[in-house]
This record gives C-alpha cells, sequence and structure tokens, in this order.
C-alpha cells in the first residue's frame, strides 16, 4: 500500500468544512449553533475551549478536535439520534449518548470523563483509543444495547458502588466496565476493561465485572497484557469479588488472548477460541504530514487479505462471521497479509482532507469462526480519521 496515495487517489472532493471556537475567531461560537446550521455530511473543525452539550438529530457529520494538543471539552450529556452517520473524534466530553445510527457511527481518541455513556441500536459502531471514566456509582463505563459494535484500544473502568452509612448502610455495588444488555453483538479487542470498585458500608457491596453481558454476544480479541478486570474490593466486609467476564444465562462470549485475572462467572455460555484469532489495530501520530501504523495481529502464520478504503457499506459478506465494513465495490487496496504484520500508511501533509477516513479489515478463509461454525474469520474494522 502506497501511504498517502491510497487518500490521493481515492479523493473524490471535499465536503463543507466549518470552523468552531469559544473565543473566536471561527464560523461558529459553538458546537450546537454549527451542528444546527450544517448540512449532512458537513465536517466541523473544533478549537480547543470549552462547550456546551449538542444534540445531532437526522444529519451525517464529522465533528473533529485537532489531531494534537489540547482536546476541546464538551460539558454535560450531548447526543446523536437517528443519523445515518457520524463521526466524533479528538473531544473530551463528560457524557454522551449515540442512538440509532443507520450505517456506522465512529468516535475515536476521545475521552468521556463523567460517564453515562451508552449506545442503543447502531447498525455499526466502532469506539477507538478512548478512556472512559464513570464517576456515577455502579454505572457501566460504556453500555451497549442492541446493534453491532467494536471497541478497540480503549481503557474502561466502570463506576464504583455508592458508599453506605458505618452505623448501618450498605455498600453499593460496581458497574462494569463494559455492559452489555438486550441483545446485541459486541466485538473487544486489546482494550483493558476494569469494572468499579465495590462500595464500603457496614456490608460492602459487590465489585463491578471487567466485562458483563446480561444478553447478547460478545467477541473478545487481543494479546496478554490486555487485561478484563474485576473492580476493588475489600475483604474486611463480606464484599463479593466482580469478575473479569460475567455471562447471564442465555449470552455468549467467545475469548482469545486477553488476560482474565479475575476469572469468569455466570450461566451463560464461555468459549475459548482454539487458536488467537486475528485482529487489526492502528497506532502513530494523526497530525497531518506524520504516519500511522495498521497491524494486524493473531496467532502467528495466520494468511488472509486485508482489504481499505475511503468508502464504507457495512454489509454481511457469504461465508465470513461478520460484517465487512469497506465498501469493495468502490476504489480500494487490496493485499494479502499474514499474522503478525503491519503497514506504514503516511498522512497527507496538506490540511483540506479533514473527515476522510480510511477503513481496513482483514478476512481469513482458511480460519475457522469459533462463534459461527462453519464461517471464516473477519477482524474488526480499524478507522483512520483525518483531522487537522
Amino acid at each position: 500500500m502506497c501511504g498517502a496515495t491510497i487518500f490521493l487517489a481515492l479523493f473524490l472532493g471535499a465536503p463543507a468544512t466549518w470552523t468552531v471556537d469559544d473565543d473566536g475567531p471561527a464560523d461558529f461560537p459553538s458546537i450546537a449553533s454549527a451542528v444546527f446550521q450544517a448540512q449532512t455530511g458537513d465536517v466541523l473543525l473544533v478549537e480547543p475551549g470549552s462547550y456546551g452539550p449538542f444534540v445531532v438529530v437526522g444529519k451525517r457529520l464529522s465533528i473533529l478536535g485537532p489531531a494534537s494538543g489540547a482536546r476541546p471539552k464538551v460539558l454535560q450529556k450531548s447526543y446523536v439520534l437517528g443519523a445515518p452517520a457520524v463521526t466524533i473524534a479528538g473531544l473530551e466530553l463528560e457524557s454522551l449518548t449515540v442512538e440509532d445510527v443507520v450505517s456506522r457511527a465512529l468516535v475515536d481518541d476521545c475521552e468521556v470523563t463523567q460517564g453515562d455513556f451508552q449506545v442503543k441500536g447502531c447498525g455499526a459502531f466502532l469506539l477507538s483509543r478512548t478512556k472512559v471514566r464513570s464517576y456515577v456509582d455502579g454505572d457501566a463505563g460504556v453500555e451497549f444495547n442492541a446493534g453491532k459494535a467494536f471497541v478497540m484500544l480503549c481503557d474502561v473502568e466502570g463506576g464504583a458502588g455508592e458508599q453506605g452509612s458505618p452505623f448501618g448502610g450498605f455498600g453499593g455495588d460496581g458497574g462494569a466496565g463494559v455492559l452489555v444488555r438486550s441483545g446485541g453483538f459486541v466485538t473487544i479487542v486489546a482494550s483493558t476493561l476494569v469494572g468499579g470498585d465495590a462500595g464500603i458500608g457496614t456490608t460492602d457491596g459487590r465489585a463491578g465485572d471487567g466485562l458483563r453481558v446480561d444478553n447478547g454476544t460478545v467477541l473478545v480479541r487481543g494479546a496478554p497484557t490486555d487485561a478484563l478486570e474485576g473492580g476493588f474490593y475489600s475483604t474486611c466486609c463480606g464484599a463479593t469479588p466482580g469478575k473479569s467476564i460475567f455471562v447471564a444465562a442465555g449470552a455468549t462470549v467467545v475469548w482469545s488472548g486477553a488476560s482474565l485475572p479475575s476469572g469468569i462467572g455466570g450461566a451463560g455460555t464461555v468459549q475459548q477460541a482454539p487458536v488467537a484469532e486475528p485482529y487489526l489495530y492502528l497506532t502513530g501520530s494523526d497530525v497531518p504530514g506524520q504516519s500511522r501504523v495498521l497491524r494486524l495481529l493473531g496467532a502467528p502464520g495466520l494468511s488472509g487479505i486485508v482489504i481499505a478504503s475511503l468508502s464504507w457499506n457495512p454489509t454481511a459478506v457469504p461465508s465470513f462471521e461478520d460484517l465487512l465494513w469497506p465498501n469493495p465495490a468502490a476504489p480500494c487496496a487490496v493485499w494479502a497479509a499474514t499474522t503478525p504484520s503491519s503497514v506504514v500508511i503516511a498522512l497527507p501533509s496538506a490540511l483540506g482532507f479533514e473527515g476522510l477516513c480510511l477503513q481496513a479489515q482483514a478476512g481469513f478463509p482458511g480460519v475457522a469462526s469459533t462463534l459461527v461454525p462453519g464461517a471464516a474469520v473477519l477482524t474488526n474494522p480499524a478507522a483512520l480519521i483525518m483531522r487537522f
């Protein structure tokens, strides 16, 4: 693959781009006003500062903080509701709900500082390179309800349980790092998930689980350095430890590679893949003129095909276990690769490409899926979002 050339060869014209700065000069002083005025397909470039919450309804928008330096801070809770697609990158948000995004939702290189992060009913959602801390008593770091989602290179911690009174109060339960409810299909890749601490009282609460699946299906892929772990608890007052993974009856988890120091609990189905299943992730700098590295990992010697495109169309692929994000009918790059391997992607040095997103994914026709008998493994998507 030829670095910046792939962007230039596939570039079909820039969408309208607007600047946002709370202390100007810019096109808009707030993200909310920019979202209200923008047309579907537009890109909002947000300078560092402090902003009120925003609500995106029914528009395809990209809301981007800068590729380096301080993140713009978005106070209170923001919402994306019923949009055909959305891209959010480089922001510090207190709280966020993304609901019923029809095609593709991306949240990359962000920080969610207060928790109450919910993802509901999205056709294809990717959360990458994002740190989430819940400071709401007993809440999950991220909660998924229905839909399809991927969590890649993230650090997520659930909220600690409510503190009880030392004169008879009970400590509350800690929240899960990631909670999967009401069905859906979630893939966790190369991420650290930690449950919230058990609340302290006359009787302590239960520590949160790293991953809790109440209803749905989850794939966990990664390396031993990627730990799913229950939260902290004291042994003095009857606290209950959390689990690395808790799977309720009727739910299913398949895991490979990642470390589970707190063990597995629940009456659901848990399977370990016979080999470390392959996955993708991106490292490196987002700064224009720098480079990113696309890494393909898994059990040594697995042979697959990588496809990358600036056009997306998440669709089911016959004989594979999951959706393919890049659009093979659009201009794309395709190459053979063997685990482990990597490709350097040079970023354009000129501005004007903001909002473009390169999506990559790899299929392994010769590697049988543990989750779907008779199907082959398809990795998670990895998305490279151009910023300023």
